[in-house]
This record gives C-alpha cells, structure tokens and sequence, in this order.
C-alpha cells in the first residue's frame, strides 16, 4: 500500500476500496489492485513490460462487467414490460381507466423489480472501479514510461 494511503485513509477503508471482488461466469475473482496500481523505482523495467498486459487483463474484466451490467439492464426492462403489460390487461379486463403515470407507480413498487435494480447498482459500481482501475494502470504505465527514460539517461550520464 501507498504511503500516501497508509499516512490518510483508514485501513479498513483502503482495503474495502482497492479489493474487487466480481464473479466470472461460475467463479468468483477477487484480487486487491493496490499492488498493480503502485510503482516501484527498482523494477521500473520489468513493470514497464507487464502493465500493458494488466491493462489488457482489466480491459476484459471490464469486458465481463459490462456485459453483466448490460443483462441486468435488459431483465429489468423485461420484467417492466411485463408488469405494464399485466397491470393493463387486468385494468382493462375491469373496465377500469388507468394512466401510464400510475402504472409506472406500480412498476417502481414491485420488489422484484426493486430487487433487480438494487443488484443493477451495485454492478455499475463494480464496473465503475473497473474503469478506475484501468484508468490507473494507464497513468502508471505513461509515468513507468518516463521514470524509465529518466534512468536511462541517468546511465548514460554515470
């Protein structure tokens, strides 16, 4: 862990943070990005090499979350369809006047729809550490690039 982080934010905190933990088909990955995200002056080299490979790994994590977000997204939409469909159905069957604006009120008080959008948030914030992950690997790989130019001109120099 990052100095800056050990001296400002609560361990706890730091941990819950930096440790994704995403299902992938039948398995469940769980990894602590704080080491992938931290730079370290005497294996400058052998990072530069690697972090375009962990960008690539997290480019298809986020790849799986997306897809997972975007499911989510459909079978909710699915089950209000469903439920517009039904609430109509049945007040027409009664010969009752309904608006779309109390059928969207009965929509948004179904549990399972509930349910499904809770599960919905809590994958978006998944994908959205993703991207931040990402987002940081890419700012560590442009720094690793030029810490890496400095040493070797520090060679050339000695």
């Amino acid at each position: 862990m990052s100095e800056w982080i050990k001296d400002n934010i609560d361990p706890d905190i730091a941990n819950y943070l930096f440790n994704l933990r995403l299902r992938i088909n039948d398995k469940i990955f769980q990894k602590n990005v704080m080491p992938d995200l931290s730079v370290d002056f005497e294996l400058l080299e052998e990072q530069l090499q690697d972090t375009p490979q962990m960008i690539a790994f997290w480019n298809q994590i986020l790849a799986e979350q997306s897809c997972l977000v975007q499911v989510l997204d459909r079978r909710i939409r699915n089950k209000k369809g469903q439920i517009w469909e039904k609430t109509v159905a049945d007040a027409n069957s009664n010969e009752v006047a309904i608006r779309s604006t109390d059928i969207k009120e009965i929509i948004n008080a179904d549990q399972s729809v509930q349910a499904l959008e809770i599960e919905l948030l809590k994958e978006k914030k998944k994908e959205d550490k993703i991207k931040a992950v990402i987002d940081g690997l890419i700012k560590k790989f442009d720094a690793l690039r030029s810490l890496s130019g400095f040493k070797r001109d520090e060679r050339r120099v000695q």
